[in-house]
């Protein structure tokens, strides 16, 4: 899977190298939504939308002066590298005032959806917010991880990345730790 069409690019016969797909031939495809076992082929609207991971089926069949068909049945496997993790401050780590409050604005794949969120430790330091949202202790200093998780779907392998949050003691700048100077 890389997100682009796999699609039939020209066909040829004993007659010809250069079958003309508008007058020659028509390419029909389909997706299996069974099981390899027990194939379940369902026509696929859009030529465009032969992308994503799967089975598929193409069958060519002949037109005009050409007569037959002749079916090729592909897989279009899941992409196997992890997705980068970006987040929205351009660094892997972020510094806020009591009570502040920051968005981390993850993106992977060119989307922001997808993600769920942690935080270690689980109280009295930050939280975040099912939409990434990190929210200071008002009362609360230190260092904690906040987790990113881009669940695994059906097209991609999931992935995680880290980023640490370093919360300033109240009413005091605070010496920054090395990872933020």
């Amino acid at each position: 899977y890389d997100g682009t069409a796999v699609n039939v690019t020209g066909a040829s016969s004993n007659e010809s190298d250069n079958m003309d797909p508008t007058t020659h031939y028509t390419v029909t495809y389909y997706k299996n939504t069974g099981t390899i076992e027990s194939p379940d082929w369902t026509p696929v609207a859009d030529a465009n939308n032969v992308k994503d991971a799967g089975q598929y089926k193409a069958v060519i069949t002949g037109a005009g002066d050409y007569e037959g068909a002749k079916e090729s049945v592909f897989t279009i496997s899941k992409n196997t590298t992890p997705p980068t993790i970006s987040v929205g401050t351009g660094v892997d780590g972020i510094v806020l005032d009591p009570s502040g409050t920051q968005a981390i604005g993850a993106t992977a794949l060119g989307s922001t959806e997808g993600f769920s969120y942690s935080v270690s430790p689980a109280t009295g330091v930050v939280s975040v917010s099912a939409d990434g949202t990190i929210t200071a202790d008002a009362n609360g200093s230190g260092t904690a991880t906040i987790t990113i998780t881009l669940a695994e779907d059906d097209n991609h392998v999931g992935n995680t990345k880290d980023i640490t949050v370093y919360v300033k003691q109240s009413g005091i700048g605070g010496n920054m730790p090395d990872c933020f100077t």
